[in-house]
């Protein structure tokens, strides 16, 4: 019976996710050296490191429209909840104009499947506030002043490792909210997240760990193929970076490359990296700075 209990949940969360994925039309930001920020990247990851974490990463263009995003969450496995919580907030910042952030909480069910096998279904809830300051941008706005709009978020997600491949698909704004200002409707659409990362030995101490992330929202698609290289906890890797942006008659593709260093110890994780446009039509902004830092209560792995 409870066998049968934890298929019907899974399928379930599979079913709810997928259930309006035609609505899906592509850009909240997203960072290059996405798997530094499990729960930014798929709510299921809530609780699958064994022990309370915190986790933080910031994202700073070099140069073009001054955008700063950032994320911070907290996790931890919680055995009476027979999964794992954890609460994040997101943050888009465009110098004084404009502030956009997310705080969503997470709830991850941990189903083990012989001792090679989890599957983890998992829902997240939030809040939005977008705020917006007309007074500090130039070409006009909506309405005058300062205008803000508050929105319910509902997202979900799957991720499943085996042995050591890890893999999975989340969905936010499975609701798609209203976040217009002033009365003026605009819709917020779908966040399709897909990513797959495998981790091989070469030799005892030096692992090889290529991956992949696809993600679509605001008709912006992303793909992101990378190949870090982990010798004794120590990183070193290069990732690629394709934008395709069709946002009303625009339809452009961009191409960059991601260069990062890190180290992941026992408690202690530090990531940075940094990703420059190589292709003609690359915009200014493409080009930024990633720093990411996680740390980990216990000396579990």
């Amino acid at each position: 019976m409870r066998f049968i209990v934890k298929v019907f949940v899974c399928s379930l969360v599979v079913l709810v996710t997928f259930s309006g994925s035609h609505l899906l039309r592509g850009q909240g930001f997203v960072f290059s050296n996405g798997f530094e920020s499990p729960l930014y990247l798929n709510p299921a990851f809530a609780g699958t490191a064994d022990a309370p974490q915190l986790a933080t990463q910031f994202r700073r263009p070099t140069t073009g429209v001054g955008f700063f995003h950032y994320v911070a969450s907290f996790d931890m496995p919680v055995e009476k909840l027979r999964g794992g919580i954890g609460f994040s907030l997101s943050s888009t910042i465009m110098e004084e104009v404009r502030f956009d952030n997310l705080l969503n909480g997470f709830y991850a069910w941990h189903w083990n499947i012989g001792t090679d096998l989890l599957v983890s279904p998992a829902v997240n809830i939030g809040f939005g506030y977008n705020h917006l300051n007309n007074e500090n941008l130039s070409l006009g706005g909506v309405g005058e002043g300062r205008v803000s709009a508050i929105y319910f978020n509902v997202g979900g997600g799957l991720m499943m490792r085996y042995r050591n491949l890890t893999t999975g698909f989340s969905i936010d704004h499975l609701n798609t909210p209203d976040v217009g200002y002033n009365g003026i409707s605009e819709t917020m659409p779908q966040r399709l997240t897909v990513h797959g990362v495998v981790e091989h030995a070469l030799m005892e101490q030096l692992h090889i760990l290529p991956g992949i992330i696809y993600q679509s929202h605001w008709d912006v698609q992303h793909v992101i193929p990378s190949v870090v290289l982990d010798f004794m906890g120590f990183r070193a890797g290069i990732n690629g970076v394709y934008e395709r942006n069709r946002r009303g008659s625009i339809d452009t593709n961009m191409y960059g490359v991601c260069f990062l260093v890190g180290a992941h110890l026992q408690q202690f994780m530090i990531g940075y990296s940094y990703t420059t446009g190589v292709s003609e039509g690359a915009l200014p902004n493409m080009t930024a700075h990633e720093l990411a830092i996680t740390y980990r209560f216990s000396g579990q792995d």
